[in-house]
């Protein structure tokens, strides 16, 4: 009864359940009622768009190209991904220090140059200093923090007294500011090795002018001067020292290195004396210093400047064979002619030629001719001398044999033995040399090393100088005689050199013309400097102003006879003034010519004059007083 009762509680009233299931079934109408809208109108769509097969392709292609424009690109994959982002960071970074760069541009520069000048002008040290430390800091050799500049160099400071005062601690900074990151102890135990190795004196010095050898232990600063004794040869170890004072920087390089250049030297110049060579190594030891290839370069540049042109090459001696060969058939048999003519004149012909081939190449200019052709050519004319005697040698055995059947006996053959063969079958002389101004060049580089320290330009524009102020063709034979005479011209510059003629010309009274001929007579008189002219014609115009035969004499004389005069030494020209003095204006020596009493010896001088030496000593006594 109650779950009767229940069940009629819990159903819902008959016209309750009529209208839900009512509203149920017009939902279901509804819904589909839209879907069959739906699909009315996609099958409307469908019908009014065009068909895909009756597109175009182009326009299938630019759908294509649409849609995948729409579509995301795709992702790179994860590694990729992490080396552009790290690519990208590194550019970034890099564009940030440009930028960083050309914004700020020279205002780094600026403070540290800033900081610099007021470290320095704390330590009281000149502006020289504060611009070669601001260099140093700028190519990141010494820091650019200013506190720790100014820390390194009070602690130099103590050096001045070393090495002798402030000005020279200043110069050896100004040469050198790597110095502050030396450590001062350091630098002092080297300061003594170099006062023990060189002398006190002489190593302050030498310090002052190549501070650098401050860097160099006792260690090294010693071995260095032994190596240096023994490449060089010297007797002592005062000796060595002497050298590294006079070239500090042979204590700097390495030993190895010296003696390999050293011997590099010694092959190019060859044709030196070995003696010789290395007595100038001890004369110059800056030698050393200098590169192989450049001692070569410049010589091959000297070479062509200071050397003559080689002389035309002689033609070898050589006999024409037709003489001997006509007096050998007219010796010969009629049987052993027949049959030893054919190779003797074969032999003959083939010598001949290589003889006019000798002849013809030694006649051609040696200039055009090069080395290695005039080799060739001697060449051959060895192998035709060798081949013509073979077969001469050949053609006398057939003449021994022919006449033992013709019963001529052995030594009825006209054919010279072997040890009387004609010139013209003896073997060649050895070729001459290629050059013969190599063994000039490298004697005047080791009279003047000062040429190796041009460069080949520097050498090519003082001889081209030269040239133009003596008036001279290129390549002339007088300016060739003159660098050949005083090599030491080419160290002069051309500036000066013009001085030196103007002076002439102003001092002799005589034209530009007269000036270039006692250059190019007597180049000796422009290796005089402008003062030492000056001072000798001054001697000339004053003893010629006191004998008026002088005077005349010295008005008409040569150019080359002035140029001469102006050569020898003061104590020459000053006899005239003793003659005049001794002798009055005109009796005893004053009848002479000016120029005898100058070139004659002093030997002679003395015997004529007694007097003369006494009266010049007086003279040094009294220029020595003033």
């Amino acid at each position: 009864m109650a779950a009767a009762s229940g069940a009629q509680a819990a159903a819902p009233p008959a016209p309750a359940a009529a209208q839900l299931a009512a509203g149920d079934a017009g939902l279901r109408c509804g819904s589909a009622f839209h879907e069959r809208a739906k699909l009315a109108s996609r099958f409307a769509t469908r019908l009014a768009a065009p068909a895909p097969r009756f597109a175009a392709p182009q326009q299938e292609q630019q759908q294509e190209q649409q849609r995948q424009r729409q579509q995301p690109p795709h992702a790179p994959p994860p590694r990729h991904a992490a080396l552009a982002a790290r690519l990208a960071a590194v550019a970034a970074r890099q564009a940030a220090r440009e930028a960083a760069r050309r914004r700020d541009g020279a205002a780094p520069a600026a403070r540290l140059a800033a900081d610099v000048a007021a470290v320095c002008a704390e330590l009281r040290l000149p502006p020289a200093v504060a611009a070669a430390l601001t260099r140093a800091a700028l190519r990141r050799r010494v820091s650019a923090n200013p506190g720790v500049l100014l820390s390194q160099l009070a602690r130099l400071l103590p050096l001045e007294q070393c090495l002798g005062g402030p000005e020279a601690l200043a110069r050896a900074l100004a040469a050198l500011p790597e110095l502050v990151r030396w450590d001062p102890g350091t630098l002092r135990t080297n300061f003594a090795a170099a006062e023990h190795a060189l002398g006190a004196a002489r190593a302050a010095a030498v310090l002052r002018r190549h501070p650098a050898l401050l860097t160099c232990s006792p260690f090294r600063l010693q071995a260095n001067l032994d190596a240096l004794r023994g490449l060089l040869g010297l007797p002592s170890a005062a000796a060595a020292a002497d050298a590294a004072a006079a070239t500090p920087l042979l204590l700097l390089a390495a030993p190895r290195g010296l003696a390999l250049r050293a011997a590099q030297l010694r092959g190019l110049m060859a044709a030196a004396p070995p003696e010789l060579l290395a007595r100038q190594l001890r004369r110059s030891p800056g030698l050393l210093l200098l590169r192989p290839s450049t001692v070569a370069a410049k010589m091959k540049v000297l070479e062509r400047v200071l050397a003559p042109p080689p002389p035309p090459a002689a033609a070898p001696a050589v006999e024409t064979p037709r003489a001997e060969s006509r007096a050998q058939q007219a010796a010969q048999p009629p049987a052993v002619e027949t049959r030893v003519q054919p190779a003797a004149q074969q032999a003959a012909q083939q010598a001949q030629q290589a003889a006019q081939q000798a002849q013809q190449a030694a006649q051609q200019p040696q200039q055009g001719l090069a080395a290695q052709q005039l080799q060739r050519v001697y060449r051959q004319q060895e192998l035709a001398y060798a081949l013509a005697r073979l077969k001469a040698a050949a053609a006398a055995q057939r003449a021994e044999r022919a006449a033992q059947h013709a019963g001529v006996g052995a030594g009825g053959s006209a054919l010279p033995a072997p040890q009387q063969q004609p010139a013209w079958l003896q073997p060649p002389a050895p070729p001459p040399p290629a050059s013969v101004c190599d063994a000039r060049v490298q004697a005047i580089v080791l009279k003047l090393p000062a040429l190796l320290g041009l460069s080949p330009a520097t050498l090519h524009a003082h001889v081209t100088e030269l040239q133009l102020l003596l008036g001279l063709q290129p390549d002339a034979p007088a300016l060739r005689r003159a660098l050949a005479l005083q090599p030491g011209l080419l160290t002069q510059a051309p500036a000066t050199l013009a001085t030196k003629l103007q002076l002439l010309q102003h001092l002799t009274g005589r034209g530009e013309a007269a000036a270039q001929e006692m250059a190019v007579r007597v180049p000796a008189v422009l290796t005089l400097s402008a003062a030492g002219i000056a001072s000798k014609w001054a001697l000339l115009d004053a003893a010629a102003a006191r004998a008026p035969a002088w005077r005349a004499q010295l008005d008409a004389a040569a150019p080359v006879t002035l140029a001469m005069a102006l050569c020898y030494s003061p104590a020459r020209l000053r006899r005239l003034s003793y003659v005049l003095e001794a002798h009055g204006g005109g009796g005893g020596l004053a009848r002479m010519p000016w120029r005898s009493i100058v070139q004659e010896s002093d030997a002679a001088f003395a015997r004529r004059s007694p007097g003369h030496a006494a009266w010049a000593a007086a003279r040094r006594r009294a220029g020595a007083a003033e």
